[in-house]
Order: C-alpha cells, then structure tokens, then sequence
C-alpha cells in the first residue's frame, strides 16, 4: 500500500492484493484506489480499478507507487520486478470510476528464480498531467526514467541515467519548482550517490555523495523550503562484528562539482 495527497485534502492510497481466483501460485494482482476524506481515514471508501498479470506477487515491497494528478485525478504505477513490465492506471475522473491501464514498459523473458536483491519505482505527475517513472530496468539494472507522452502513458520515452546492479538501491524521483524530473540513484562506479536532471530528452547526471559500502534498499528524496533535492539514505558496510550503519540526509547546494 501507498499513499498520496490529495489536492483538495484528504488521501488517495493504491493498493495491490492477489487475486484468489489464481490460486497457489498467484498470477494477477487486484489494484484498488483507497479514498480518505482526512489524515485519520475514518471512512475509507474503496474501488477497485485493475486486475493485473504478474509474475510475482507485488502487494509487498516497493512495487508500487501513487499520485494525483490534476483535477485530483489518482494515478498508480505497478511494477514487476522479475519481467521488468510496469502498468499505469489513469483515471478520468477524480474517483475513478473511468481507470485506464496501459503497459508502456512491456514483459522482458524472466527466471522466476532470479529475483533482484533490491527493486522499486517512483513516480511523480506533472502539472499538465503526465507521469514521471524513475526504476531499475532488471534486465541491465540500468537506472531509467519513463517519462510519458500522456496522462495515461499510452506512449512514453525511456531515457536510461546509469548503470547499476541487482544490489542497488531503487531510485528516488521528484519535480523541482520548474517541473523538470530529479532523479537520485545510485552509481555501479566508486560507491556514489548521483543525481540527474532532465531537461526535455536529455538527463545530466553528477555525484553529490560518497558512502562506505551500499545505499540500503531505496533513496528517498523530497524538496526543501528552498525548492532543493534532500536526499535520505543509508551509508552500510559489512565489517567484523557486523553491519554499521549510519543514516545520511543529503542536500546538493552546487550541482556542478564533484564530491570530495
């Protein structure tokens, strides 16, 4: 389950539950939209939207991410994290009683076997409506950013910001004051926090941070009172007697040089 902020107050949460009918093995994933008037969600009213093929089962995790759009539209993005496929359900309306599901990253072959160490998305929605996806492709652990033509994703452009691999941590993903995607992830080079930027069809990608060992399972990153990138993430290593760990709050100030 994942929540998001509704415009007009309140909370929208998407949530993905297997489907009983696939028996044993779960194939589908059912996506509902749970609508809160307030905070306190005291009267949660609860649609189901999509039923979705999977070929892992996906309630759990970061496999999930919501949003929503203008007009207090929720949008939802599922991702599976064996074939790589990630579904956007739209809405046309603010209660979705209308869902669209569209498939603008497609199934890859999968070895049900070979389930990443770490997986996610993240998603933001643009003024004007349009997704936003940042992901680690499983196929190449490529870092990437799925950025939509649409509302509803029906075409969209894949922009990859790095490499990476089944270690590393899932990318954060927001706006910035100007609506251009910020991208935090993490390098397969010299053990480095990255952040991207993009600017139409082009990402630019620097390093803001070093740590000792891995970034944890995810990045999370917000904006500041400022409008800057404030990155959270975790600084481990495996040493005897064990892991240490430190939490790490990063904010770039300089965006153009190297981290010493």
């Amino acid at each position: 389950m994942t929540p998001a902020v509704r415009q007009g107050g309140g909370l929208v949460l998407a949530y993905a539950d297997e489907d009983p009918a696939s028996g044993d093995r779960p194939t589908h994933d059912l996506l509902s939209f749970i609508f809160c008037a307030d905070p306190s969600c005291a009267h949660p009213e609860r649609r189901q939207v999509a039923r979705l093929e999977t070929t892992v089962y996906s309630a759990t995790d970061h496999n999930l991410a919501a949003a929503v759009g203008p007009g207090d539209r929720p949008v939802a993005a599922r991702y599976d994290p064996l074939s790589g496929q990630i579904h956007v359900i739209s809405c046309l309306d603010a209660t979705c009683h209308r869902p669209i599901v569209t498939s603008p990253v497609p199934p890859a072959a999968a070895d049900p076997y070979d389930l990443p160490w770490t997986f996610g998305l993240a998603m933001a929605v643009r003024p004007d409506g349009r997704p936003v996806i940042a992901y680690r492709d499983p196929g190449d652990h490529a870092n990437k950013l799925l950025d939509c033509r649409t509302a509803d994703c029906a075409q969209a452009d894949v922009r990859t910001l790095g490499a990476g691999n089944e270690y590393h941590a899932a990318p954060a993903l927001v706006l910035d004051r100007a609506g251009r995607p910020l991208v935090a992830f993490e390098s397969r080079e010299h053990q480095r926090l990255m952040l991207a930027t993009c600017t139409g069809d082009r990402c630019e990608s620097i390093a803001v941070a070093r740590n000792r060992g891995g970034f944890g399972e995810r990045l999370a990153m917000t904006l500041n009172a400022g409008g800057d990138p404030t990155i959270a993430w975790i600084d481990h290593q495996l040493a005897p007697p064990g892991l240490s760990w430190n939490l790490h709050v990063t904010t770039p100030l300089n965006l153009t040089r190297d981290p010493p």
